[in-house]
């Protein structure tokens, strides 16, 4: 009888297995390097979009400032101008109440004094020259 004889197979330095792990090892490598060069490169088109995004960024914060001070300045403006619009109103009315509120002659008279017709008449003059006036703003 005879045994059968185990089939050879790699003996021990392993040659057949050494050289299919070099010849993976030889495609893995490249494969390797050209993913990394992939992501380099989509890092790098990330980083380029993010410096712009902050440069728009950078950009839109100044407009914000400047629209800002523009705002400041024209509402100073504005309230100056109706500052003095007040303070002409003031003076109007207080004329036209000092012609309304005179207090009669003492004499008795019912017809108001040449002074306070005056006055009354200087203030319903100043009063329809605002009406006629344009209004700015």
């Amino acid at each position: 009888m005879s045994a059968a004889k185990p089939v050879a197979t790699d003996n021990f330095p392993y040659i057949l297995l050494n050289l299919l792990l070099s010849f993976q090892a030889a495609f893995t490598g490249p494969v390797l390097l050209i993913a990394a060069n992939v992501g380099a490169l989509r890092d790098h088109k990330q980083a380029d979009r993010i410096e712009q995004l902050s440069q728009q960024n950078e950009d839109l914060g100044e407009r914000l400032l400047a629209v800002e001070e523009m705002l400041e300045q024209h509402i100073t403006r504005s309230l100056a101008g109706h500052a003095a619009e007040l303070v002409e109103l003031k003076a109007l009315l207080r004329e036209v109440h000092t012609a309304v509120c005179a207090v009669p002659a003492a004499d008795g008279a019912s017809e108001p004094s040449t002074k306070t017709a005056k006055t009354r008449s200087r203030a319903v003059s100043r009063v329809n020259a605002t009406k006629a006036a344009p209004q700015g703003g």
